[in-house]
């Protein structure tokens, strides 16, 4: 899997690896999660890297096994 995800996108098996949150920016409130369409360039990368290994890792498994991980936030 490891390899699969890699050859994909070395930055999908990097945000496997340490986890990902959605950008954020500071607002009255404090910090709020940036709305996708201001989002940089790099963190739209980040983001369609983390979408790359998601998704190589549900095709992979069948319903029981989807179901056992489907709320768990980072792979590790």
């Amino acid at each position: 899997m490891k390899a699969y995800i890699k050859s994909i996108d070395e930055k999908a098996w990097c945000a496997m690896l340490i986890g990902w949150e959605a950008p954020k920016m500071d607002d009255n409130n404090g910090k709020v999660t940036k709305p996708e369409m201001q989002w940089a360039t790099e963190e739209e990368k980040l983001a369609n890297a983390i979408s790359k290994a998601l998704y190589v890792i549900f095709c992979r498994m069948d319903m029981q096994e989807f179901k056992r991980i489907a709320k768990c936030i980072v792979a590790m």
